[in-house]
């Protein structure tokens, strides 16, 4: 493997790793939000706005999706509109595959405002990345 290689290599290994650093950001503020929201103390954990299942879940959904749809996008040629297209589809389609599999399952995953912050918080700090 040549240098040139090697830097490809470490730098989507990073950029992976801010992914996973903002996806978790944005699950912990979607919490706090929602237990804003519902008039908790903020810094309370409810299982019902967030299991504990669905930390995983959200994390893999979201990660795959944006490895998936960044997989061939290099950020020094993309103007603005593909950086917003490319956030908007990673979020949408986050947001619909975790309101879909919590109906699949028939289980109270995490409450819908919760997922509408998770969403709305992701969306932001994708698009500040």
């Amino acid at each position: 493997m040549n240098q040139i290689q090697q830097k490809i290599t470490y730098f989507k290994f990073i950029d992976r790793l801010i992914d996973s650093s903002l996806i978790l950001s944005s699950i912990f503020l979607a919490i706090i939000s929602e237990n804003i929201y519902h008039q908790h103390t903020w810094n309370s954990y409810n299982v019902d706005s967030f299991n504990y299942y669905a930390f995983l879940f959200t994390i893999i959904i979201s990660l795959a999706l944006t490895a998936y749809i960044e997989r061939y996008f290099i950020y020094r040629l993309a103007n603005y509109r593909k950086i917003l297209y490319n956030v908007f589809l990673i979020t949408s389609f986050s947001m619909f595959l975790l309101i879909f599999s919590d109906f699949m399952l028939k289980s109270q995953m995490f409450y819908r405002t919760t997922i509408i912050f998770y969403s709305i918080y992701l969306f932001n700090l994708f698009f500040i990345k």
